[in-house]
């Protein structure tokens, strides 16, 4: 039971930290971005930046339409990579698409039919 305790403690403090630090890089990161992003212009060389000229919106507009595109209508961005998933899928798991499990103890490779 105290070898129990002890391990819980020495686990638990180890969970603290790990969760402590992922706080601490997600607020960094905020601030970062606020900065960056939104903070005022301190150099002078940088006031005279240009925005987007004419070639970076002809690549950025198709990269935004296509990213709404496939969020919004995913069926010929899915259909297009249909084939070459089931090859691979046949490849790697030859008994998916017939409906018998892998043999395998991985939770991720079980069917969900037969997780408990």
């Amino acid at each position: 039971m105290v070898r129990w305790y002890i391990q819980e403690q020495i686990v638990g403090s180890k969970r603290t930290l790990a969760s402590r630090g992922s706080a601490r890089a997600a607020a960094y990161l905020l601030w970062l971005y606020q900065r960056t992003m939104f903070g005022p212009v301190t150099h002078e060389d940088d006031k005279s930046l240009p925005t987007l000229n004419l070639r970076e919106y002809g690549v950025l507009l198709p990269l935004a339409a296509s990213c709404l595109l496939d969020r919004h209508l995913p069926k010929p961005f899915s259909a297009y990579i249909e084939k070459p998933v089931q090859r691979i899928v046949q490849q790697v798991n030859p008994a998916f698409y017939q409906g018998t499990p892998a043999t395998s103890s991985h939770a991720c490779c079980t069917p969900a039919s037969e997780v408990k």
